[in-house]
């Protein structure tokens, strides 16, 4: 768990089963799954649509962004909007962790 900006914690786990959303009518259908996103202020939950076990946590200090490692990859998300920023890095290899060098 790690808590970022604008009140937003961020939970993630391993070994999860993730949420299988089916198709329906016009909805696509979508799978969710070990990155859970609580608004410290609204009490809301978002489980944003990406998969995998989450090994990495960690908030960017003075920034709306959280760096996450899920299924081995690098993800950065906006707290701002609790979904991926849209510039992404990409890293070659398997990710594990993350850390802030300060």
């Amino acid at each position: 768990m790690e808590l970022g900006s604008n009140g937003k914690l961020f939970v993630g786990a391993r070994t999860c089963t993730n949420i299988n959303i089916p198709a329906s009518g016009s909805n696509p259908g979508e799978v969710r799954g070990c990155l859970s996103i609580f608004n410290t202020s609204s009490s809301n939950v978002v489980f944003p649509a990406d998969n995998g076990d989450v090994t990495g946590l960690q908030p960017i200090t003075n920034r709306n962004v959280v760096y996450a490692v899920q299924q081995g990859e690098l993800r950065i998300y906006d707290t701002t909007t609790d979904k991926l920023q849209a510039q992404q890095v990409d890293i070659l290899g398997q990710a594990i962790d993350v850390k802030l060098v300060d």
